[in-house]
């Protein structure tokens, strides 16, 4: 932990210096302290990659430290940007910003943490019993799996969609889906290893399908990241067979899903847009999904910007202290609960896009939005600590499915900070009662 407070005076001493500290300088202490975090740092020395600052760490090398470099060294050109955007200084101010978020997060998930091996045994099950859990888990597949279908067919949900109650509702049983995916694979996992799984497939095949139905890249995904964890839980290594398939999977999407959305768009058949589109480069869904991941100039610009903020901006912090009240009341019985409008104002006031798009600034750009580093301190102060808490909370041998299922939700953080704890109060909530109602006797 000292290490971890060590870089956060340090980071914050850069951040006042800013202006003649060279940019070489940030890359090699940034890339010392994410190399140490990542590899060499004994924070955790069981299941060190189901740690949530752990991943956020790996997310940020990934968005904002790597394609820095790149893009400082002419490796990414973005065209639509002025070369002055991506100066040494804003260079600087979004590597040093994004080392101080994530140290504080370091310091206080650390701080916080009373599990300190990370470390538990599994629940046996016996074979009657499990049978019961799999088959009530399989029918909740179905019924939830068909709920969303139904939800595409009937345009209720899905790209371009205009967000309603029913839509929201369809999108709760998503979530439902991956959990009940999850639960089976946690807990089928040495036949589904040692054999093939017809139901498991079915699930898998199911939910990728849905993803591309969606329109979506992430959905598509994140079957193949929850396999990961789950498999990185049983194993304590990584199988490099599903990292493989998921990432093909994923550079697929990028070159599947905008023909799925532009023939959504231009109300033209999907199946001859696909086939007439069928040669498209490899190589241009790698770069589409290079650039579509890099989140430096969203960062630089919220940094850089200084006009007029938004309501979701001005009055973060209260939507903090009350995002508890909005996790439990729905809009219906609590008007005044907030909108996500900030991607779509960011969008169009400052990336210099459309109001259609929805566009973030990072979760630190947004904290830096409100109040400068100040502000970046204290939401990733507060969010370290409530990741210590759902880790204690959820991280044992009976919770454990439910813990992997929130898991990316734990560091792949949204848009406005309020929304981080809403959905994970309220998916915490949701998903212990289908556990419960799953292993009802």
């Amino acid at each position: 932990m000292k290490y971890h407070i060590i870089t956060v005076i340090f980071s914050f001493l850069f951040y006042v210096f800013r202006f003649i500290i060279p940019v070489e300088v940030i890359f090699v202490l940034s890339g010392i302290y994410y190399v140490s975090t990542l590899f060499f740092l004994k924070n955790y020395k069981t299941n060190k990659w189901l740690v949530p600052p752990q991943l956020f760490t790996l997310t940020m090398v990934l968005y904002i430290f790597l394609p820095s470099i790149l893009i400082y060294y002419g490796g990414m050109i973005y065209e639509r940007f002025n070369l002055s955007l991506f100066t040494e200084l804003n260079i600087v101010s979004a590597n040093i910003v994004t080392l101080f978020a994530t140290s504080t997060m370091w310091s206080s998930f650390l701080l916080a943490s009373i599990k300190k091996n990370f470390q538990i045994l599994e629940i046996s099950t016996n074979d009657i019993r499990k049978k019961k859990i799999n088959k009530r888990i399989f029918l909740f597949f179905l019924i939830t799996i068909s709920i969303q279908f139904y939800g595409v067919i009937a345009n209720i949900s899905g790209y371009s969609v205009e967000s309603s109650a029913s839509s929201q509702i369809v999108s709760i049983f998503g979530g439902f889906s991956i959990f009940i995916f999850v639960y089976y694979f946690y807990t089928n996992y040495e036949s589904i290893i040692d054999k093939v799984d017809v139901k498991f497939l079915m699930m898998l095949l199911s939910l990728i399908i849905l993803g591309f139905a969606f329109a979506s890249k992430s959905k598509v995904v994140s079957p193949f990241l929850y396999l990961i964890l789950v498999d990185y839980f049983k194993r304590k290594k990584f199988n490099k067979k599903i990292i493989i398939i998921g990432f093909s999977v994923f550079l697929l999407s990028f070159v599947i899903v905008p023909i799925i959305r532009e023939s959504i768009n231009k109300n033209e058949d999907i199946r001859l847009n696909i086939t007439s589109n069928s040669k498209v480069n490899v190589s241009d869904a790698f770069f589409s999904f290079l650039y579509r991941t890099t989140y430096v100039p969203q960062l630089i610009m919220a940094i850089d910007y200084s006009g007029e903020l938004p309501q979701s901006v001005k009055e973060l912090w209260e939507y903090h202290l009350l995002s508890p009240i909005y996790s439990v009341l729905p809009r219906p019985i609590y008007k005044n609960k907030p909108e996500i409008t900030f991607g779509k104002w960011f969008s169009y006031n400052v990336y210099g896009s459309t109001r259609e798009n929805n566009i973030g600034a990072t979760y630190q750009g947004i904290l830096y939005l409100n109040g400068g580093i100040g502000s970046v301190f204290v939401g990733f102060f507060l969010l370290g600590l409530f990741q210590a808490l759902f880790v204690k909370l959820f991280f044992n041998e009976k919770y454990i499915p439910i813990y992997l299922s929130l898991l990316l939700s734990l560091f792949l953080l949204p848009q406005e900070p309020w929304v981080f704890y809403v959905r994970l109060i309220q998916s915490a909530i949701s998903l212990y009662l289908v556990y419960r109602l799953i292993n009802r006797y």
